[in-house]
């Protein structure tokens, strides 16, 4: 009985015994990290994005089929294969990158604002912004986390697999003459594929930060870039001014792209240069606008 007794005594009286001091260090640089995985559990099961997330896999696919087949036909040319398809366009080289890149483009751009248009003002209307800041997680890794989450779904339909086709490619066709005419390919596809990704994500984003539901963001935005898209070229045409089109946003990525790959024929008759500053521009614009909302944000927080 004294042993039960003092095992009672030893085991029961909780309020009797402290807590254990805190002991642990605060993780710092990675609470972004929590905002993407967050953003990804939502986003994927959709059934709209996992629709907008086949069309996109399934280009991939025809280009995957391009490649085979051009292969097939310059290993060995007399092939019953080859005769089948030496009618078709399939040469494989750094124009095929940069059409491949562009198509996808459009394809991106409807799959990043149906994820990236609510991100921020359904946030804010359903004051989620008072629980992210109540905990240890800063404007910067939330502005950091929402962008990031949309990059990366960008970046991992674009240049993941374009970089996969070069390295099939080469697997396929294997030479010293393949691997030197395939070298720079895949520093023009990440740098292209940034500049495709991180524009259109922005600007989304800028968007959720400054309306107030997801229909308004996707109307704006949609008429924003189809305006920008349509509107320089035609005013040029008028005026035979071809610095107007200048104004281009979706023209001077894919004049910047034409110049990556060494494309001949660039869609507008500006210099680069000139689409890079316009492009960096924007995105700093774009970038700010949402810098300072959700910086606002934790303000009011």
């Amino acid at each position: 009985m004294e042993r039960i007794s003092h095992t009672r005594e030893s085991t029961l009286p909780i309020f009797d015994r402290s807590y254990r001091a805190y002991d642990g260090q605060l993780r710092t640089g990675l609470a972004w990290w929590v905002i993407v995985k967050q953003e990804m559990r939502v986003i994927f099961p959709t059934r709209s994005f996992l629709v907008l997330l086949g069309f996109c896999l399934a280009h991939v696919v025809l280009r995957l089929l391009q490649i085979v087949a051009f292969d097939i036909l310059a290993s060995n040319p007399e092939s019953s294969i080859a005769r089948l398809v030496r009618e078709f366009p399939l040469k494989v080289d750094s124009e095929l990158f940069y059409q491949f890149l562009t198509t996808q483009s459009f394809l991106l751009f409807g799959m990043i604002l149906y994820a990236g248009a609510g991100m921020i003002c359904d946030d804010v209307r359903n004051n989620l912004m008072e629980v992210y800041f109540s905990k240890p997680i800063t404007w910067v890794d939330y502005t950091l986390g929402k962008i990031l989450t949309l990059v990366l779904l960008g970046l991992g339909l674009s240049a993941a697999p374009a970089i996969l086709l070069v390295v099939l490619h080469n697997i396929l066709a294997p030479g010293w003459e393949t691997l030197e005419a395939a070298i720079e390919w895949p520093l023009a596809i990440s740098l292209y594929s940034c500049l495709i990704v991180v524009p259109c994500s922005l600007v989304v984003l800028a968007g959720s930060a400054l309306l107030k539901n997801q229909r308004d963001v996707t109307i704006s935005v949609v008429v924003l870039v189809i305006v920008s898209f349509v509107l320089p070229e035609s005013v040029s045409n008028i005026f035979d001014n071809t610095w107007i089109q200048i104004a281009s946003i979706p023209g001077s990525i894919f004049n910047i792209g034409a110049q990556l790959f060494s494309v001949d024929s660039e869609p507008l008759d500006l210099s680069p240069w000139h689409s890079v500053i316009v492009v960096v521009s924007i995105s700093l614009l774009f970038l700010g606008v949402i810098c300072r909302k959700v910086h606002s944000c934790e303000v009011e927080v």
